[in-house]
């Protein structure tokens, strides 16, 4: 391999394991109770770490082309069940997109979810890189240790906010450190869990152990307990459902397939997994007792059998019945992507709403497919989920290392689905979901045989050196233009609207509009609607307070400014009642 290819390979596994570094800490840090790193961006712990995601992969992006044009080896193979599976569902997400209700809305998203078709793409693309980047067992050693590093950083933030009084009461004794939730810290060490589970299986499937091994089962012990406490302590049921639904997987899988090659791995992993529902089971029977009464937690735990005393299940039942009937309105092709509100809204109920009166997610992941993508889009997305146990699956035909992985994937990928019956899919699960399909398909494709020498005898073209240029000049014309629209201008408009805000919440009206009309400029179909929206949202609170007389003048122009606004916020959302409220 010429020494530019080994550069263009290094500098693009470089970025992408920087998205495993850098976006999880862009957020706003509370160190010994005061605010360290503040930040200027609306929903800074979602927002910030979706423009740095974007950027490291459109960068990878630019450097990954060039590698697969000059080194056939490298370019993914799509007839792999996960990459078949992931494209099409995407391929379903920009259909129903574009034949929904709001099309801009389904590919772009806003500032408060930063999700939509067009982050979803940049997912597969991030799967595909990883994929065929990292070819060798090292490379994602490398990867899976700097995840699991990752992940002990914040789950020991989370803990350390734990004991400040402060955050402690803001979370009612529940954790949820940079991720500001705790719903999807817990999701985030699910798979924290079963990463680190794959790093330990590695050494337990070599069998000859040696005598410095010891202080590794340790190592990997502890850091599956730390997880699951951390788990436990974010007091999410839904996650602790779906911990315990991948712990009998796990042992169903362990009976069936290593009782006979690894008897001690099949009674530990049994015997936890007993030893859990009897302590489920001994919080329900004592449920009446003080010392339950008076922990957090297990008063979280207790309370599952009382499900209609509890106002966010009974909210979140009817929000699923919203859900079923937006679908049979339209039943085909859905409502598209993220516009989930426009058919809440068409079907409300207000039994849904007494604490919140505004929905984007029917809180289930799979009833949220259904009413946006309808039959096409929810049998898309069943296919990639078929696609990826058929790929863990696979696994379970062969030796005992790829049999503990298999058995570990289909767990952790089942413990993911179940706590996603009560949650959506957010960037903290993409964040541990898709570096676990990439490894699935690298071990998959490895047990076949796959490689990069079969991959040139099957077809695989080194790409003439003039196309090669040619392609380099033209990345070098786009990257820049796509990095400025999906990344800068967001950004910008983004931050703007925070100026906005924090001048209109300290008075200063003129300041505000300033910062306003800045916003409105820059045309970005991630922020166009937010920019009127927020902009509304934020005047309302401060209309709600007396003005001194010295300001009026300025809140009136700032109020003429933010109406205006408001009306070209509805050229772009007319079906957003928010709209109409705030106009109203």
């Amino acid at each position: 391999m010429q020494s530019i290819d080994k550069l263009l390979e290094y500098l693009t596994k470089g970025f992408l394991l920087l998205t495993f570094v850098v976006p999880p800490f862009v957020a706003p840090w509370v160190i010994g109770g005061n605010l360290a790193v503040n930040s200027s961006l609306f929903f800074p712990f979602v927002s910030g770490r979706v423009y740095i995601f974007r950027l490291l992969v459109e960068i990878s992006l630019f450097f990954w082309l060039l590698l697969i044009a000059r080194r056939p080896e490298f370019r993914p193979r799509f007839r792999s069940p996960i990459l078949l599976g992931t494209t099409l569902f995407l391929l379903g997400l920009v259909i129903t997109g574009l034949l929904g209700v709001d099309p801009i809305h389904s590919f772009f998203s806003n500032i408060e979810r930063a999700d939509g078709i067009v982050q979803f793409g940049h997912w597969a693309l991030f799967l595909l890189m990883i994929s065929s980047t990292l070819r060798r067992p090292k490379d994602w050693r490398i990867l899976l240790w700097i995840f699991a590093g990752v992940a002990a950083v914040l789950a020991s933030y989370a803990w350390s906010l734990h004991f400040l009084p402060e955050t402690n009461r803001f979370y009612e004794d529940r954790i949820a450190g940079l991720f500001n939730n705790p719903s999807y810290l817990a999701a985030f060490m699910l798979f924290a869990a079963g990463i680190t589970s794959l790093l330990w299986s590695q050494l337990t499937a070599r069998g000859n152990n040696n005598s410095t091994d010891w202080w590794r089962h340790a190592l990997f012990g502890g850091m599956l307990l730390f997880f699951t406490a951390t788990l436990i302590l974010t007091g999410t049921r839904g996650s602790y459902l779906g911990f315990v639904a991948g712990l009998a997987s796990f042992s169903l899988l362990a009976i069936i397939f290593l009782r006979r090659t690894n008897k001690k791995l099949v009674f530990a992993v049994v015997g936890l997994f007993l030893a859990t529902l009897l302590a489920i089971g001994s919080i329900f029977v004592f449920k009446e007792s003080n010392f339950v009464k008076g922990n957090a937690i297990l008063s979280r735990i207790a309370v599952v059998s009382e499900l209609t005393n509890i106002g966010s299940a009974r909210e979140r039942y009817v929000n699923w019945q919203v859900a079923l009937e937006s679908f049979r309105a339209r039943p085909a092709l859905g409502w598209g992507p993220e516009n989930y509100d426009i058919a809440f809204n068409a079907h409300y109920n207000y039994l849904a709403g007494k604490d919140e009166p505004w929905f984007d997610s029917s809180h289930n992941q799979l009833l949220d497919v259904l009413a946006e993508g309808g039959i096409v889009g929810f049998s898309l997305y069943l296919f990639w989920i078929a696609a990826i146990f058929y790929a863990a699956a696979g696994l379970l035909k062969r030796g005992l290392r790829d049999k503990l992985i298999g058995i570990i994937l289909a767990s952790t990928y089942l413990g993911f689905l179940i706590q996603g019956l009560f949650l959506f899919d957010t960037f903290p699960m993409y964040l541990g979901l898709f570096p676990l399909l990439g490894f699935a398909y690298f071990r998959y494709e490895r047990a076949k045989g796959a490689n990069g020498e079969a991959q040139i005898a099957n077809g695989g073209r080194v790409m003439p050196a003039a196309w090669v240029y040619g392609l380099a000049l033209i990345l070098i014309l786009i990257t820049p233009y796509l990095i400025y629209k999906t990344v800068w201008q967001p950004y910008r408009a983004n931050s703007l609207i925070f100026k906005y805000q924090s001048y209109l919440n300290g008075g200063g009206f003129r300041e505000a509009g300033v910062f306003l009309r800045e916003a409105s400029e820059i045309d970005s179909p991630y922020t166009n609607f937010d920019v009127g929206n927020q902009s509304g949202w934020n005047l309302l609170y401060v209309l709600d307070k007396p003005l001194p007389e010295q300001s009026r003048n300025d809140a009136h122009e700032v109020f003429k400014l933010v109406a205006e606004r408001e009306e070209k916020s509805l050229q772009y959302r007319p079906l957003d009642h928010q709209v109409y409220y705030v106009l109203g």
